[in-house]
């Protein structure tokens, strides 16, 4: 029997608490600031990236509570990301519920009454300063951790090295590639190159997941270990495959836990495995009703149905379900030298729900 839906949300019930009993956005003013520093962190999600942090700490027999703080900063780092992300991707929604700028600038009209420039102004604004103090929360997370004594100050000194001198590089240089794919003729941008950024958008925050989490459990102060390399393999080759399974969804996804704009890929004309296999394999008259359609912000869902179809008899979906396939393969079998116990197991089966996930 499976033991990933039960210890996922019995970890997303452990992190849900310990966010909520924070009193960091009682720091924060206005208001309205304070309750969005908050709003991200407190809706939910599927909470992956803490729960690789205290599962790599017990592959290795430490213990969960000690990891915890580990596990809040990894949580809290991935969502001042998504704060900056959906400013500049223009997301009006998040989990279902308002983005942070789009929650601020209906803030800002009711209250003040201004023009929609302004209130738009006001959104985006405060939304830059709420994942600011997001990321301010996990260096006061781990500070916190450190005068508790659940990580030692040379753990404190190498995790947020390792944030600001690897994970916060590679994260926004590839948020930054992906942005700048929106400039470039996708023709002239290759698979290579988008996997690259990937790596860095999604592969960089999952492999300091596992990673910390064994530098943890394994009691040391530097990431030189040949078993973190082995768990640092697992998490770029799933999280490659997550995000595949990511940009599928988002093309295909019909359940209402998706809690994003279905079809947004294709009218924001984004750079994806699957739409760059798309393009390389349709016949002319479709390559053509594929390129009209991308970045079309006004495709209907008719229009978007022939883009599915497309991306299908095209062969694009077949082979992008069957990379992603291929790198959850190649994702555990880097995890044949760790420790053969439960906590390896929900790696296994967690790669696994990487790419069948339907949300």
């Amino acid at each position: 029997m499976s033991l990933l839906g039960p210890e996922l949300a019995t970890t997303a019930a452990q992190v849900d608490a310990v966010l909520a009993a924070s009193d960091f956005s009682r720091l924060v003013s206005p208001a309205c600031l304070a309750r969005e520093v908050a709003a991200y962190p407190a809706n939910g999600g599927k909470r992956l990236r803490p729960a690789l942090v205290l599962w790599t700490s017990q592959l290795f027999g430490g213990e969960r509570d000690k990891a915890m703080p580990a596990a809040l900063a990894a949580e809290l780092t991935h969502t001042w990301t998504l704060v900056h992300d959906d400013i500049i991707d223009g997301d009006r929604t998040r989990r279902g519920k308002p983005s942070s700028h789009a929650a601020l600038e209906a803030h800002a009209a009711a209250i003040f009454d201004c023009s929609d420039p302004a209130a738009a102004r006001y959104g985006l604004s405060f939304g830059l300063l709420t994942g600011d103090l997001q990321q301010a929360w996990v260096l006061r997370t781990l500070t916190t951790a450190v005068r508790e004594e659940k990580i030692s100050a040379s753990q404190f000194v190498a995790i947020t090295e390792r944030l600001a001198g690897k994970v916060y590089p590679e994260l926004l240089s590839g948020e930054a590639i992906d942005v700048e794919f929106e400039y470039r003729e996708l023709a002239n941008i290759s698979e290579a190159e988008i996997l690259a950024m990937l790596h860095g958008k999604t592969g960089s925050l999952l492999e300091f997941c596992v990673q910390t989490g064994g530098l943890l459990g394994l009691g040391l102060d530097h990431y030189d270990e040949p078993r973190l390399k082995a768990l640092g393999i697992w998490a770029i080759k799933a999280g490659l495959a997550f995000q595949l399974r990511d940009d599928i969804l988002g093309v295909y996804a019909d359940s209402p836990e998706w809690g994003k704009p279905v079809g947004a890929d294709i009218r924001s004309a984004k750079a994806t495995v699957l739409i760059r296999r798309a393009l390389d394999a349709a016949n002319s008259a479709d390559q053509g009703f594929l390129l009209d359609c991308l970045g079309n912000s006004s495709l209907t869902h008719a229009e978007l149905d022939e883009v599915r179809e497309i991306l299908k008899r095209s062969g694009a979906l077949a082979s992008t379900e069957e990379l992603a396939r291929q790198l959850c393969l190649e994702a555990n079998d880097a995890l044949c030298c760790l420790p053969d116990n439960s906590w390896r197991q929900l790696l296994f089966e967690l790669a696994e729900y990487f790419i069948k996930r339907t949300h």
